[in-house]
This record gives C-alpha cells, structure tokens and sequence, in this order.
C-alpha cells in the first residue's frame, strides 16, 4: 500500500536539514533571577508550541557556552526526546534560548524543505508513529540521538511543501 503520492519520497531527517542539533546533555548552571537567556527543557515543549514564558534563567557566559553548536530562531523545531517522548514544538518567539536535556533542534535546508512543512511533517501521524515505535526504555520512553538525527520525513516536491505549509 502505497502511503503517499508517487511524486514524494521519504528522506532521512539529517539528508533534509542543514542543522539537527542536540542538547549538550547535562544541566546547565541555572541563575534565580531573569537574566533574559532562557533554557529549552522539555517541559516547554508542548502542544506544538515552545513556551518561553515558564524558563530556567542563565548568565550570559553560559548562554554562549550553551549555543555554541547553534542558538535556536523563531520558525526552528524543537523536539523532546524524553518526559515526554515525541513533543515537537515551533519557536514563534525571538527570546535568546538555548536547548536543555533531552531536546533537539531541526533547521531544514531550504533548498530540500521547507520549514514549517517540516514542522507539520514532524507532528503528524507519520513520524509521530515512527518516533513512538522507536521509543527506548523500560521506565520512561526516550528517543536515541542518533535515531532522531535519521527519522524518516516524507518529502513532497518543495512547491507542493510550501503551498502545503502555507495552509
């Protein structure tokens, strides 16, 4: 049974991104007070939406350190690879973040993808299912970096991803 058109395919997520970038896997050193750079943790991510509005708060120095593989933008896609598995959200805000545990970032090559069809790819029923059936462990399910880098997203022709995006 064939699941989508024949003029699409299904490409591996880190042969369609320019950047798939994960968290640095420890804790960063978090400040009590507002410092206006904010950390990503899963709890942010949810409902397709990342929620800058409830962070942890860092000193500028660790913000750097943080971001030095890339400092996540507006319209990028933030995953969660743990508590809870398969969380994707859209940044729609220009707040200086950066990504805490268990969090994964996705900039499509606009050449090969457009980003919000990748968004909507990415929370669709597709990849949620392939993300979920890839899930590992026997207290709470998480999502190995190698296996989010290499998920499988079906890849319409670029104008039909962008005027599907633009719906």
């Amino acid at each position: 049974m064939k699941v989508f058109p024949k003029t699409w395919g299904v490409c591996a997520a880190d042969t369609v991104c320019s950047e798939i970038v994960d968290c640095l896997n420890k804790t960063a050193p978090i400040v009590e007070h507002d410092t206006g750079y904010r950390m990503i943790r899963t709890t942010n991510v949810r409902h397709g939406r990342v929620d800058v509005s409830d962070n942890r708060f860092v000193e500028e120095a660790v913000f750097n350190k943080w971001t030095r593989r890339a400092r996540p933008k507006r319209g990028e896609i933030i995953l969660s690879r743990e508590a809870p598995l398969g969380e994707v959200g859209l940044l729609r805000s220009d707040a200086k973040v950066f990504l805490g545990q268990r969090t994964m970032l996705y900039r499509a090559d606009p050449k090969k993808l457009d980003q919000h069809y990748l968004y909507y790819q990415m929370v669709g029923p597709y990849v949620q299912a392939v993300i979920h059936g890839q899930g590992q462990g026997s207290t709470v399910a998480h999502l190995r970096v190698p296996d989010a880098e290499t998920l499988p997203i079906p890849v319409a022709p670029l104008l039909a991803q962008q005027n599907i995006a633009a719906i």
